[in-house]
């Protein structure tokens, strides 16, 4: 098919597939002139993967490539593979964190990029002098391991292509759903503990 037909199947402006190709996280189609390319359905299901996590799970083009080159890789195992992908890339020291995630007994991979996000929520709650008790944090992990594995237990092991994108889209959109479901459980269980005054 021709660009616009590509365009025309996936919904993306042939401004931005252009783009995509020239930033390489598409690949170039089969050239047919000098000005011409035919593209496959291995173009359309590439294409459709980087629209959804460039505008449905709002990934920059540098952590897109990131995601693209783990699924590109034929060695990477699935393991490999979901934390390439679905890990936020962040940097930092995370004494506490490691230490914290440690004494829990998870195994998580050297360098991982949410424990400098976890570092920072610890060193907020230290630096507010919100003082949350370790039996609570513990509480909270154990909640947030079940979530984790059940997200797991649904990743699709047809293609590594559907496990990126169930990961990384399945990360970003149930986030917002989890923070929801976590404020409405906070105003049940605060009419739970304290009445409501509304009535």
């Amino acid at each position: 098919m021709r660009i616009s037909e590509l365009s025309a199947r996936t919904g993306v402006p042939v401004p931005t597939i252009k783009y995509y190709l020239r930033e390489r996280i598409l690949p170039p189609g089969e050239r047919t002139s000098a000005t011409q390319a035919q593209y496959d359905e291995a173009h359309e299901r590439r294409l459709r993967l980087v629209r959804a996590l460039v505008e449905v799970a709002g990934l920059s083009i540098e952590r897109v490539r990131r995601v693209l080159a783990a699924v590109d890789e034929p060695s990477a195992s699935m393991t490999e593979l979901l934390h390439r992908a679905t890990d936020p890339g962040a940097v930092g020291s995370t004494p506490r964190a490691t230490a914290f995630v440690h004494a829990l007994g998870w195994e998580v991979p050297e360098g991982l990029g949410a424990l400098a996000e976890l570092e920072r929520g610890l060193g907020g709650l230290e630096a507010a002098g919100l003082d949350i008790p370790r039996a609570q944090l513990v509480a909270l992990a154990d909640a947030m391991d079940r979530v984790a594995e059940i997200e797991i237990e649904g990743v699709p092991t047809s293609s590594s292509e559907a496990a990126v994108a169930y990961a990384v889209l399945g990360t970003e959109l149930v986030a917002p759903i989890l923070l929801s479901l976590r404020r409405i459980a906070h105003a049940r269980h605060t009419i739970a503990r304290f009445g409501d005054e509304h009535a």
